[in-house]
């Protein structure tokens, strides 16, 4: 397997400070030429640093790094402690009209994590307010947002789109206010192209916790792991602040191993959930028992699929590919199919919605197309063939001129090894 770089390595460190190099945070700052510049930039794509910030103060290691650095890092984490107070303030009222609207939501991602993991809200940065919220209450959540003056991006609030089969969903739509607060409204929580079959069980075992002085519902232990699991690996480990909240969860919280493995299996993911604690593992302390990684354990093909999709030098190298595999995709079903239906399963299920796409049931024409009440006739199928089909070309022809622009503009670009400018002119090393 592929070692760490010493900037990764630096930034594992100040995610953990016992890594499984048994090597603290003061020996990979002073054993290490570090390049400070590549740090710092990695760093913040990563969303940690408040967190190698406040690691370097609690352990007094400032005086090891140039004080240029420690002064960027300073001015960085202050800027993140202004903009979760800004953010908390301005989601605490939405977040009580929702309750008192008899709205149920559950917090998730960064807005719960922040203030349930991390002893400061500070050093779990994040951008949208991420929300579970029920289909079934949808007229009164188009309400509420309207009364909230919420817009969504580029349309106005809609009602939603009919489903061709029952575990079709609307996984998420955005909205956004004057006040700053990017909402992102989730229908389903895993988001793999499917509607969940454990859906009405998430809200069954959720807990509760104070989010902006508000008291909300949050997911269960064992939805959180398995949610922060699969989200690590949807997006290709590409980033260390998901490696952190699976890491601080661990350390405080008990789990139902059982119950986990059981959730993983209904849904399919148990090899997003078994390697995902795997490389936690293999990062950081080992944290999951091995009885509970050989229970999590998928079978042979799902692993062989799962490691040719996200072999170890990518995962270790923070560069994964993101979705490839895990989500069914509805609008290109054919891509990545049968490694989709091999990883997650739900077969029948799939090829039923697949069979619906081309032969679509009345109701759902007569509600996409019409008002939902008229009777559709042969034309309308005819219709909604040629409206598939102007789709399938418009796409075709977007991913045609997206190449040739691409081709167009790396052409252009400088040869790697050319002259630099910025930052990189005034690397400093230790």
């Amino acid at each position: 397997m592929a070692e760490l770089s010493s900037v990764h390595h630096l930034l594992v460190s100040s995610v953990n400070n016992s890594n499984r190099c048994d090597r603290s945070l003061r020996e990979v700052i002073t054993n290490n030429d570090l390049n400070w510049v590549k740090a710092i930039e990695t760093a913040r794509y990563h969303g940690i640093i408040p967190l190698f910030y406040y690691r370097l103060l609690k352990e007094n290691l400032t005086s090891l790094i140039p004080q240029d650095i420690v002064e960027v890092l300073r001015r960085d984490y202050y800027s993140n402690v202004f903009s979760s107070i800004k953010t908390y303030d301005a989601l605490q009222n939405p977040l009580r009209i929702f309750c008192d609207s008899n709205i149920e939501v559950i917090v998730l991602k960064g807005a719960a994590l922040a203030e349930t993991l991390y002893p400061e809200i500070a050093l779990r940065p994040f951008g949208d307010i991420d929300v579970l919220v029920r289909e079934k209450d949808w007229s009164k959540i188009k309400e509420t947002l309207q009364e909230l003056d919420f817009r969504a991006y580029g349309r106005d609030i809609i009602d939603l789109p009919p489903k061709l089969t029952k575990f079709d969903t609307v996984e998420h739509m955005h909205f956004f206010n004057d006040q700053g607060i990017n909402l992102e409204l989730h229908f389903d929580l895993l988001q793999l192209g499917f509607s969940m079959k454990s859906i009405d069980e998430i809200w069954k075992c959720s807990g509760r916790a104070q989010i902006a002085g508000v008291d909300v519902q949050i997911l269960s232990p064992e939805y959180q792991l398995l949610h922060l699991c699969v989200h690590l690996n949807k997006h290709g480990y590409r980033r260390l602040i998901w490696f952190a909240d699976i890491l601080n969860l661990l350390r405080s919280q008990r789990f139902d191993w059982e119950k986990l493995r059981t959730i993983a299996r209904t849904e399919g993911v148990l090899a997003p959930v078994y390697f995902t604690l795997y490389y936690i593992n293999l990062f950081f302390d080992e944290l999951v028992p091995s009885f509970v990684m050989k229970s999590l354990k998928p079978s042979f093909i799902k692993r062989f699929v799962w490691q040719r999709i996200w072999p170890a030098e990518k995962v270790v190298g923070f560069d994964g590919v993101r979705e490839v595999g895990l989500v069914f995709n509805r609008e290109h079903p054919d891509r990545w199919l049968f490694p989709n239906l091999i990883l997650t399963g739900r077969i029948i299920e799939k090829l039923h919605y697949l069979g619906r796409k081309v032969f679509p049931t009345t109701e759902f024409i007569s509600r996409k197309y019409l008002d939902g009440g008229q009777s559709i006739s042969f034309f309308s199928y005819i219709y909604y063939y040629l409206r598939r089909l102007k789709n399938r070309l418009n796409q075709h022809r977007k991913s045609i001129v997206n190449k040739f622009f691409k081709i167009k503009i790396e052409h252009k670009l400088p040869r790697q090894g050319a002259k630099k400018t910025g930052l990189e002119d005034k690397e400093v090393r230790r």
